[in-house]
């Protein structure tokens, strides 16, 4: 029965299912994998022929498609997102999301499993956080002064909690079309996910952006684009309004056009690359 009023309440919120990708380069290097303590995969991404004893800035990057409510796994189809940073001179961390949805799997059990997963991660706060531990272990040559945490959509709002969770980490995050009220993208589930997860509802709403004003340090980057089907502009716009009015740093880019992933790789990523580097350049070496 859960998992039945699941999908049915979930045909209505599609801002956050997997999104379309473009095919993933085949001339740019695989990214070697690593293991996180609980066992999700990380990936890292370093740049070719960096400068003899260059310390690398680094670029944290999780996988989006979740409805909000359960984590992501790692595909090829994540790899558009990634490339064009490593390209810029970064090196790039992804990872798992702990309580991946399972989508071959009948019955409440395996959902209600995920959704417990999700949020014992912190709703993958804890999964951003030790996969960086794990790369920062394996490559002395990340600089840990000069990480950058970024996402689209679904990982966008994960990037702006980690951004929140850990100030004294980041130097700035990147968000594209982020959900920055979770309690409210998900208002028609949260009674169902509620009851089969108590707590869920409490927690997501304190986990959201909105709620954390405050909380935010560095600088913000927000990107939107005026025809995204699945994420509204008034709310991105209110996230952004909600920043300024307590004089946090903010730098928002719109377009008319491009929907909600084109746009990002299009037009979102050089902007925000670009916005990146130029922030670097002052970071000490």
């Amino acid at each position: 029965m859960f998992t039945r009023l699941l999908t049915a309440s979930f045909a209505l919120l599609l801002c956050c299912v997997l999104p379309i990708h473009a095919a993933p380069s085949t001339t740019a290097a695989a990214p070697e994998e690593l293991h996180a303590p609980g066992g999700g995969r990380v990936w890292v991404y370093l740049p070719r022929n960096p400068p003899a004893g260059a310390k690398l800035p680094c670029v944290l990057i999780a996988p989006a498609g979740s409805r909000m409510f359960h984590g992501m796994t790692l595909g090829d189809g994540d790899q558009p997102e990634h490339l064009p940073w490593v390209a810029a001179g970064f090196a790039v961390v992804s990872y798992d999301i702990s309580g991946p949805f399972p989508e071959e799997q009948g019955g409440d059990e395996p959902v209600i499993r995920a959704v417990t997963a999700f949020m014992k991660a912190r709703f993958g706060v804890s999964d951003g956080l030790a996969a960086l531990d794990v790369a920062l272990a394996k490559y002395p040559q990340i600089d840990p002064k000069r990480l950058y945490v970024v996402g689209h959509s679904s990982a966008a709002t994960l990037a702006l909690q980690l951004a929140e969770a850990a100030p004294d980490r980041f130097k700035a995050c990147v968000a594209f079309a982020p959900i920055a009220d979770v309690g409210e993208h998900l208002k028609e589930a949260l009674p169902m996910l509620d009851g089969a997860v108590p707590g869920f509802a409490d927690a997501i709403r304190k986990a959201s952006p909105s709620s954390q004003v405050d909380a935010f340090q560095c600088p913000v980057f927000l990107f939107h684009a005026a025809d995204d089907a699945n994420v509204s502009t008034d709310s991105v716009v209110a996230f952004k309004d909600a920043l300024l009015a307590k004089h946090k740093a903010v730098e928002y880019a719109s377009v008319p056009s491009g929907g909600h992933y084109d746009s990002m790789i299009k037009q979102g990523q050089p902007k925000a690359i670009a916005w990146v580097k130029a922030l670097d350049q002052k970071q000490p070496k």
